[in-house]
Parts: structure tokens; C-alpha cells; sequence
């Protein structure tokens, strides 16, 4: 009984006890006393009475297991009329603490179900992606990133948009959702962000967008944070307050839009490389860092376009390069230019020839670092 209890106890803490964790504390508390003043008060009344079976504290401490926990063997028993007045009490006491300890972990239960639904339990998800905000374009960026290989996090403050997510990504080893608020610090600890590798926010308040980032950057400095915004003129303004990349969708629309209208082709090829590769053979812009003792550091940039092709049948766009704190994106295909260590290679590739650049550079798709 006492290790029941201090089983019970271990498990609260571990919860962060709610009320129905802290009344079955209470209530094992109360049977483990109920069991040791049984058992002293029947040995009090038992012993030394003719024909008395309970005439030693072991033996009265045994009665009262079995009594309080409702066995009842028969093999000790009191004789005396105030004696089973007493084990009549401890029994009808017995079942109704047990009885109602029953219900409270059946409470317990549903606690625990509910608080595994909400994501309550943080994940141990590093070096991941967190998408803060659930709508059309999130089930996009989702469904990208998880195609891409990297696990994601997301954050939401509703909780209907949970289930609907979950429909959606059933894989929890890809996959995490939370409910909270994106000003939370406990549930930016769920998200497991001092180890994640980057943010997306997708939140439709460009006020609310401003203040997470700052919270962001406060909690993990090296986090790389990419935001959606409603109104391209706050930009420079969200820029400032630590975002890698600004995204305003107004813009990219309008662009898309006067160019569907004059160039329909080049729209309709721009729309089948921003969409996820599903096939073999279907294109993608794809990114990936060229490692310091690799081959093609020191070629220039066309000899190294033209021995990429060779290897993986991939085409060569462009590099990014790390100047002055900071990626700057680099279309200088002359070869007086020469590859660094560690430049980020930009790349026009089908599904086949992305296995196949992974596998000649040696790393995955995408940016790792910030």
C-alpha cells in the first residue's frame, strides 16, 4: 500500500498534478492511514480476549491488508462484538475509497489522453523545423517540408486545428503539433526550440507576427525565422527585428498573376517547380552546401556546372555564399568565379538527380545552418 502510494505520488510530480492527480494522492494517503490505525486499534481491542486470533501487531497489520483491500481471507478475524463493529467499518470505508480512487484514475486517464492530444509532453524533435500558425499555405509548407526529409513542429491556438492537422500528418516521427499561444514561453519549450534549426511563421496578424519573432530570438539567437506578412511595406520593418526571410504573398500573387497574363508558359513552369515532386521526373529548385574537402571547391563556377551535370544530370542555377554575416545569393556563372567551401548550390533538378546529388555532395537538400 505504501508503495502504491508513492507510486501514485512519483507520477504526479510528473504530471505537474492536476486536481484529479492530487485527490488520488490524498485518497491513497488516507487508505495507507486508515490501514495502520485499523490495525492498531483492532490489536488494542483483540488482544487478550479468550479465542482472539489477532494477539500480536503483525498479525493485526496482516488483518488489516486484507480487510482494507477488500480480499478478506477469513484466516484472522475479530471476536469480540466491538472488534468486528470496527472491521465492519474499515470495510465499508474500504470500498467506497477504492471505489472512488477507481473513478479519479479513470479521470486521471483522460487527463493524460487529452494532454497527449494537445501535445502537452513537448517533443523531442532537434534540428527541426517550427511552423507557427495553421492555414491553407501551412498544409502546404508542411507537406513540403516533411517531402523535403525534415521533421516539423507546429504551434496553434486552436484546438479543432489539432485533429484537422493530424488527419493530415499521421507520422509522429515527422510530425509534432501543440496548442498554445505563439507569446508562451512553455509552449515554445514543447517545440523544443533552443533546438530546432529554423521558424515559419504563418500567423495573419503582421502585429502578432512582429512580437513572436522578437520572442523567438530571444529564446534561440541562431534560429533561422522566415515570415509570412499581409502588408509588404512592413518588410524592412520585420527584417530589422531578426527575420532571414520575409515572404508577402501580395507580391508573389501580383507578380505570378502580370506574368500568367503576357507569358502564360513561364507562369504555368514557375507554379510546377514551386509544387511538391511526386514523380521521377519532376523538376525542382533545390539547395544544397557544398562541403569544405569536396571536389568541386576551387572549380569554377562552369566547370563545376558542367561535371554536376555529368554526375547527377542536374543543372547548376546559381550559389549562395556567407559575406559579412549573412547569405547573399550569387548569379555569376563567369569562370573567373570559383567555388568556396561551404557555398550553398542552387540547382534545377528532378527527384532522381536530387538522390543523386545527395549522395555525390554528401549531404541532404536544404540550408543547416542559419
Amino acid at each position: 500500500m505504501r508503495i502504491f502510494a508513492l507510486m501514485l505520488q512519483r507520477l504526479a510530480r510528473s504530471l505537474r498534478p492536476s486536481d484529479a492527480a492530487r485527490m488520488i494522492i490524498r485518497i491513497a494517503v488516507w487508505i495507507v492511514l486508515v490501514y495502520f490505525i485499523a490495525a492498531w486499534i483492532i490489536l488494542a481491542i483483540e488482544s487478550g480476549e479468550p479465542g482472539a486470533s489477532i494477539d500480536t501487531y503483525g498479525k493485526a497489520l496482516w488483518w488489516a491488508l486484507v480487510t482494507v483491500s477488500t480480499v478478506g481471507y477469513g484466516d484472522l478475524y475479530p471476536v469480540t462484538p466491538l472488534g468486528r463493529i470496527v472491521g465492519g467499518t474499515v470495510i465499508i470505508l474500504s470500498v467506497g475509497l477504492i471505489g472512488f480512487i477507481v473513478g479519479k484514475l479513470g479521470e486521471l486517464g483522460s487527463e493524460l489522453s487529452r494532454r497527449r492530444f494537445l501535445g502537452m509532453d513537448g517533443t523531442p524533435f532537434e534540428h527541426h523545423y517550427i511552423v507557427i500558425g495553421w492555414n491553407e499555405i501551412a498544409r502546404i509548407v508542411v507537406k513540403e517540408m516533411i517531402a523535403a526529409g525534415f521533421q516539423v513542429a507546429a504551434l496553434v491556438d486552436d484546438e479543432r486545428e489539432i485533429t484537422e492537422m493530424r488527419s493530415v500528418f499521421t507520422d509522429p516521427k515527422t510530425f509534432f503539433v501543440t496548442f498554445g499561444l505563439p507569446q508562451d514561453d512553455a509552449a515554445f519549450a514543447r517545440l523544443n526550440i533552443r533546438e530546432a534549426t529554423g521558424a515559419i511563421l504563418l500567423i495573419e496578424d503582421d502585429t502578432r507576427t512582429l512580437i513572436t519573432v522578437l520572442e523567438l530570438r530571444q529564446l534561440n539567437p541562431s534560429l533561422k525565422i522566415t515570415a509570412y506578412i499581409r502588408n509588404s511595406q512592413l518588410r524592412k520593418t520585420v527584417e530589422n527585428a531578426g527575420v532571414s526571410y520575409v515572404i508577402s504573398p501580395n507580391e508573389i500573387v501580383g507578380r505570378m498573376i502580370a506574368s500568367a497574363t503576357f507569358e502564360p508558359d513561364v507562369s504555368l513552369f514557375l507554379e510546377d517547380l514551386l509544387s511538391t515532386t511526386t514523380a521521377d521526373d519532376d523538376l525542382d529548385v533545390q539547395e544544397y552546401q557544398l562541403k569544405g574537402d569536396h571536389e568541386l571547391v576551387g572549380r569554377s563556377f562552369g566547370a563545376a556546372a558542367t561535371e554536376l551535370e555529368r554526375r547527377t544530370s542536374a543543372r547548376l542555377l546559381c550559389y549562395s555564399r556567407r559575406s559579412d554575416g549573412a547569405w547573399r545569393l550569387s548569379s555569376n556563372r563567369s569562370d573567373e568565379t570559383t567555388l568556396h567551401p561551404n557555398d550553398y548550390l542552387i540547382v534545377l533538378a528532378d527527384r532522381a538527380s536530387g538522390r543523386s546529388l545527395s549522395s555525390y555532395l554528401g549531404v541532404g537538400q536544404g540550408r543547416r545552418e542559419s
